[in-house]
């Protein structure tokens, strides 16, 4: 049984007979199939005042602060003193006509339609560099107009945007550039590496489905080794990435950024939140004992490297990887920076509403208890409207 439902006419029609036969809300809900918080609340929305009010009209009656919230079909009408409300189901339906007109009605072209889209997606794109996936999760009703329509609209240049301001509208070719990870040859005969590949990694979770993954990753900055680089972590479940500040990248810094997340959340947490956890070859990820144990030698994590030359194994790290880029284009120092900086831009970045979650964005995937982990270690979340994903957050 539903508690929305679209009236008709004739239903308006079978609700005042019943009020006027003094029946229940919950009978009446019952003659129209529908729950009864559909009748009383047509009844409260849709009543009028009375326009024959007399002297005492301020004083209420029982009868209309609480079901059936209408003055028809009380016996002392048409001598009582208190304010009335009446319900008519004709006008009762011409309000529901013209709301629902209303409410249907878009903004599509012409000088007030055009002016209108541009209102809401100018300064989003090209002051916030917010994607469109996430301006329609949040304003699509506003804008009124289908996404590809907006994309037509751009691509005809009749917006003040153009596919400039879209970046994964303009197609550039990839990069060949690798990180610089340092000498990674042999990686495969590493002692690390043992009874932790791919290969084993796969029939781990084979085995334990519903194990929580952690994608590990390093993202560089400008190469020197007086650079500092961020240590990057994804949980599959719900795509929310942590960054943490690293003065360089070694394996010691790594471990750090670790001991901190657990020191943070605790040991129980920690086993949940990172039980797998999944990285590259890197150099920085070779103490496979020490990231497995931490500082208290218990266990707590279970770590696994990805194939040589295949990152497209942890491949969601790799594409959240995008939105640091927009703050930090390719070979930007992070030198600049705290790790307030980092829990801000990755406030912004959980918060951005996105086609691969429904419209939803990694905050809102994440558990209760998940979000008091995350507010912990810096991270909350940032009103729709407020998202920003350009260097500009960092402008004070």
């Amino acid at each position: 049984m539903s508690s929305r439902h679209h009236f008709s006419l004739d239903d308006r029609a079978v609700i005042l007979q019943g009020v006027l036969n003094h029946c229940s809300i919950r009978h009446i809900a019952a003659k129209l199939k529908v729950s009864p918080s559909s009748v009383s609340r047509e009844l409260k929305v849709h009543r009028s005042l009375s326009d024959n009010i007399s002297k005492s009209s301020g004083i209420l009656c029982t009868r209309i602060i609480k079901a059936p919230w209408v003055c028809d079909g009380c016996p002392n009408l048409a001598h009582c003193g208190h304010r009335k409300y009446r319900y008519s189901p004709q006008q009762a339906q011409r309000i529901y006509e013209e709301q629902l007109h209303s409410c249907r009605r878009k903004v599509r072209t012409g000088s007030v339609g055009l002016d209108h889209i541009n209102h809401v997606l100018t300064p989003l794109i090209r002051d916030q560099k917010q994607t469109l996936g996430h301006i329609y999760a949040s304003h699509a009703e506003e804008l009124g107009i289908s996404r590809s329509t907006c994309y037509r609209y751009i691509d005809q240049n009749l917006l003040q945007i153009n596919n400039l301001d879209l970046p994964k509208r303009v197609r550039y070719p990839k990069s060949t550039l690798r990180k610089a990870r340092g000498d990674n040859s042999g990686i495969d005969g590493q002692k690390c590496r043992e009874n932790r590949d791919y290969a084993t990694f796969q029939a781990y979770i084979a085995e334990n489905p519903h194990a929580r993954i952690a994608e590990l990753d390093s993202v560089i900055g400008k190469s020197g080794a007086d650079q500092k680089v961020l240590l990057t972590i994804l949980f599959r479940s719900s795509n929310f990435m942590l960054a943490f500040l690293r003065d360089k990248n070694s394996s010691d810094s790594v471990i750090r950024c670790l001991d901190h997340i657990q020191h943070r959340i605790g040991h129980a947490r920690y086993r949940t939140l990172f039980n797998v956890s999944l990285t590259d070859n890197g150099s920085e990820f070779k103490n496979a004992d020490r990231i497995e144990h931490g500082q208290l030698g218990a266990q707590r994590c279970h770590l696994f490297y990805c194939d040589s030359r295949a990152s497209q194994q942890k491949g969601r790290l790799e594409k959240n990887h995008e939105y640091i880029r927009k703050y930090f284009p390719q070979g930007t120092s992070f030198n600049t920076l705290n790790q307030e900086d980092v829990n801000l831009m990755m406030s912004h970045i959980n918060s951005v509403r996105r086609d691969s979650l429904d419209g939803r964005s990694p905050f809102d995937m994440l558990s209760r208890a998940e979000r008091k982990d995350m507010e912990k270690l810096g991270i909350r979340p940032i009103s729709a409207d407020e998202v920003i994903l350009s260097p500009k957050l960092f402008i004070k």
